[in-house]
């Protein structure tokens, strides 16, 4: 889930698509030319916790040089997904 920023935050979050794979999330969006990752990240045990399995989440990260546009089209290309 994107949520807000807390101080201390990294700006990285790591989420899912209802009904869509995390693998096929990121493939999607790389056809737009929109940088993620999928899988557990190396973090197989917080995965596994959140009971997520094997196949993980995805996982946008900003840097400094992102705009609001740029989440912008990361949030719209996301509610295009499923449909």
């Amino acid at each position: 889930m994107l949520g807000e920023r807390r101080p201390g935050d990294a700006p990285t979050r790591w989420f899912t698509v209802d009904g869509v794979a995390p693998g096929t999330v990121a493939r999607r969006l790389a056809e737009q030319r929109i940088a993620v990752w999928s899988g557990t990240n190396y973090a197989w045990e917080l995965a596994r916790w959140c009971g997520l399995g094997e196949a993980g989440a995805v996982r946008a990260g900003l840097v400094h040089y992102n705009e609001v546009a740029d989440v912008e089209r990361l949030l719209d290309a996301l509610r295009d997904l499923p449909g």
